[in-house]
């Protein structure tokens, strides 16, 4: 379509944006030109308002971590992890990949600095990650 209409402005409407490696809703179609968030939503009594009570996950280190690395290091990587979150608390969530990118990079310099297993590195910049967002949200109000 894109090599037929070269000067075509392509509009894609959704419900939910997708947000993947091979699929990024916002990489084909660009910039939100309007978007209808939950208070929007809400405030035109399209839907009720939705609660939740934000909490960090309890988790326990990956045992292979710990026997690579040991408890004290780890305890170094997660403070580190927290004060480089704490101070990225202007990220625009709304803007969900852009931010994502952001922390990835961020988390994965870290771990890398602290020689943080290559093999264990992925599943932690994710849980890493999914925490942030959470945080940062309350860190914001």
């Amino acid at each position: 379509m894109r090599d037929t209409l070269p000067f075509a402005t392509f509009i894609g409407f959704t419900g939910t944006p997708i947000e993947k490696t091979d699929a990024n809703t916002r990489a084909v179609f660009g910039d939100y030109i309007s978007v209808y968030d939950i208070q929007r939503a809400v405030a035109d009594k399209a839907t009720v308002p939705i609660y939740y009570e934000s909490r960090i996950a309890k988790l326990a280190a990956n045992d292979t971590a710990v026997k690579v690395m040991g408890d004290d290091t780890l305890k170094v990587i997660a403070v580190k992890l927290l004060s480089t979150v704490r101070k990225s608390v202007t990220i625009d969530w709304n803007l969900r990949e852009s931010a994502r990118a952001k922390i990835r990079v961020m988390v994965r310099r870290i771990l890398r600095e602290y020689g943080y297993p290559p093999d264990l590195q992925e599943e932690a910049v994710k849980t890493v990650l999914a925490q942030a967002e959470l945080v940062c949200a309350d860190w914001e109000g």
